[in-house]
């Protein structure tokens, strides 16, 4: 898989993420994408959303960012 350039997100359990065996990336488009999703993108994206918990998940963007949105292992 790795010589393909493909690698698995989620392969051991840890800060409260289930193994996901399914869920592969393909790493030379994910180093050019990674730098696009910011937190600050996020929170402009919610702007005029009804989104619910939007003052809960706002201040507590930066711990679930790193935590299950830039969490990566390698393969």
């Amino acid at each position: 898989m790795a010589e393909f350039g493909f690698y698995r997100l989620l392969s051991t359990v840890g800060n409260g993420v289930a193994v996901e065996p399914w869920h592969l990336s393909y790493r030379p488009l994910a180093r050019k994408a990674e730098h696009l999703l910011t937190p600050a993108r996020l929170l402009l994206a919610w702007q005029n959303q009804k989104v619910a918990g939007a003052e809960w998940l706002e201040r507590r963007l930066p711990s679930i960012f790193s935590c299950f949105i830039r969490r990566e292992e390698k393969d």
